[in-house]
């Protein structure tokens, strides 16, 4: 015997809009100045532009932030340890809402690159001082993949808190070139892509 019942569904409300962000070299790291980007969507996945200013946990206003094409944008945030920030921003369609920053790691080190230089990739190697304490003098190495095929690689010692080598452009085919920082046991700390 089979019953038959009708109800009514309630449409579910679209979620609302998005803001995701990515620091430079994959963490936020106190005591560092990170290029932190973001990408802002609607409820379709599709880009939108907003405007706002970043906060610290007490309420200071540290910049303003907007994004320059289908919702993506990048600032500069130099977090202090203990620390929290948030995004405050209003989206092209009027709506307001306020975003938690990825919180900062305490020790790190970050790769920075500048890929402005026609002939070559510009790396800074950045440690902030716990970490740079903690790994004085120990081997890094950079290595420099396109299609998963190595066409760089190089070993320096970690003796400064702010490290720069320059990588020619011409030891590369054309595309995107992948340049991971790895420590002494190998494991990789940071990576970028250019």
């Amino acid at each position: 015997d089979i019953q038959t019942a009708s109800f009514k569904l309630k449409p579910t409300l679209a979620s609302a809009n998005d803001l995701q962000f990515f620091p430079e070299g994959g963490e936020l790291i106190a005591g560092i100045a990170t290029r932190m980007g973001f990408k802002a969507i609607n409820s379709n996945g599709v880009g939108i532009n907003l405007k706002g200013s970043i906060v610290d946990n007490g309420g200071n206003k540290l910049s303003d932030i907007s994004s320059s094409n289908m919702g993506m944008g990048s600032f500069y945030l130099n977090a202090e340890a203990g620390k929290s920030y948030k995004a405050n921003v209003t989206f092209a369609d009027g709506s307001t809402k306020n975003f938690d920053l990825p919180k900062s790691v305490e020790s790190g080190i970050a790769a920075q690159v500048n890929n402005a230089d026609s002939l070559a990739f510009n790396l800074k190697i950045v440690a902030n001082d716990p970490y740079y304490q903690a790994n004085k003098g120990k081997t890094l190495f950079i290595v420099a993949t396109n299609g998963g095929i190595i066409y760089y690689a190089a070993k320096t010692k970690l003796n400064t808190q702010v490290t720069s080598a320059r990588i020619p452009k011409d030891k590369f085919p054309a595309g995107i070139v992948q340049i991971t920082l790895f420590n002494e046991t190998g494991n990789p700390i940071s990576e970028r892509l250019a």
